[in-house]
């Protein structure tokens, strides 16, 4: 996919002196910064605090409570609260 984006010449300077900073390409650096505001959107869609149940098919008792031990490991990890 191509996607064309047409950018202030401040903004277009700050991804520039980004990418120099870190090594990388302008493109690496913009698909990085909307990775990162895209997850910062979908972690916004559940509630902090938010107490969610996990549905697990028939007999996938074991399937619940891996992902129940790794929901847990991650909302332990700082920043996860």
């Amino acid at each position: 996919m191509n996607l064309i984006l047409n950018l202030s010449p401040q903004l277009e300077q700050y991804l520039l002196q980004s990418a120099q900073r870190r090594g990388i390409s302008m493109e690496e650096v913009t698909l990085q910064m909307l990775m990162g505001c895209m997850q910062s959107q979908e972690q916004d869609l559940i509630p902090s605090g938010a107490v969610c149940e996990v549905w697990s098919p028939y007999d996938a008792f074991d399937a619940a409570q891996t992902m129940l031990e790794v929901l847990t490991g991650f909302k332990a990890l700082p920043g996860n609260e």
